[in-house]
């Protein structure tokens, strides 16, 4: 019987949450406009951003990073290690990008990773150490899901 751990890391996925939080801005203030000039029949278009708003805090759009036996899942993008052809690690600007044989490939930034530290030296030491963990335990998956991968 095969071992199912998943692994989950606090990162700043791009996702639909930023178009959601704009939507909620943009409807709010045409809100308050149309209130202001038109008539106060547009309160009613309050409940936009109020359900946008809903939405994001029900829906939890601040997805994890979880690296799986068989599969990543990064925001709202899932790829298999058997489809992944290359693997390449930057130590240097400190991304890992994976490139499966199909779509787009997935870029891993040390920069997305959240930190409670405040001064510039912890933040970078936080980020550094948490960006070689996962990197190390996704490229540890990949070898071990299919060995003829290409990292470099």
């Amino acid at each position: 019987m095969e071992i199912r751990e998943f692994a989950s890391y606090g990162y700043e996925a791009d996702g639909t949450m930023k178009k959601l939080v704009l939507a909620a801005i943009i409807s709010g203030l045409v809100t308050m406009v149309c209130v202001a000039n038109i008539s106060p029949w547009f309160l009613f278009g309050l409940l936009i951003p109020i359900g946008i708003v809903i939405q994001i805090k029900r829906g939890g759009y601040s997805k994890p990073l979880v690296i799986g036996s068989r599969y990543l899942i990064l925001g709202e993008r899932i790829v298999y290690y058997r489809t992944i052809t290359q693997a390449r690690l930057d130590k240097e600007k400190q991304t890992l990008t994976i490139t499966p044989h199909h779509g787009q490939p997935f870029v891993i930034a040390a920069e997305k990773f959240p930190t409670g530290a405040r001064k510039d030296f912890k933040i970078k030491a936080n980020r550094t150490a948490k960006f070689d963990k996962v990197s190390g335990r996704i490229l540890e998956r990949l070898n071990e899901a299919s060995p003829e991968i290409v990292i470099l």
